[in-house]
């Protein structure tokens, strides 16, 4: 073996790397050629299903995502503050600036949590007509399938002791708006 290493010229050196270099790509040319055949196969059986599946979740997605469009929300349950808020800003309601409490969320069945929170006025002494109160209540409830107002105090603004008064339309209010969504589960770790 030193003989032979020892008579190795430049020409005997090309050869030799020559000759490694093709057993090597030989059988990377094979190993590429099996797997353009293994492709092939799938391309008819796996394929069309798989755009099936990707065409059917597609269109589930389209579907979902103009739905949480339409009710405002975004996710699971993205931000029912700002959701409400946009409603109470909406000119056609009137409402104008609303304080938003969240209260300690309770699970009403396996896998279902309610999020409750209590809107007001920012202004406690601030009255509305009642056909704003109402009108803000029914958008809540009407723009998304998730939100469904659950309590409302309505009280006269004008606390006259004699019944046979007829004041103004104005009334303070009080709500309590429910958000159903579906609990997180934990994942065990093993």
């Amino acid at each position: 073996m030193k003989n032979f290493l020892a008579n190795l010229n430049l020409e005997r050196w090309i050869i030799v790397l020559a000759l490694i270099s093709s057993v090597v790509l030989a059988f990377t040319g094979y190993r590429l050629r099996r797997e353009r055949i293994e492709l092939e196969a799938s391309l008819g059986t796996k394929v069309p299903l798989l755009a099936q599946d990707m065409l059917v979740h597609s269109q589930e997605f389209s579907r979902l995502d103009k739905e949480a469009d339409r009710e405002g929300l975004k996710g699971g349950q993205a931000d029912p503050q700002s959701y409400v808020r946009r409603v109470a800003g909406d000119p056609k309601v009137a409402i104008g600036s609303i304080s938003f409490v969240a209260q300690p969320e309770r699970e009403t069945r396996k896998g279902i949590k309610d999020k409750r929170y209590v809107i007001a006025p920012q202004d406690p002494k601030k009255s509305y007509r009642r056909e704003n109160i109402a009108r803000f209540l029914w958008f809540l409830e009407s723009e998304s399938r998730r939100v469904k107002v659950t309590r409302a105090v309505l009280e006269r603004a004008d606390r006259n002791p004699d019944p046979t008064f007829i004041g103004e339309d104005l009334w303070t209010w009080e709500a309590d708006l429910t958000s159903r969504v579906k609990a997180e589960e934990k994942k065990a770790i093993n």
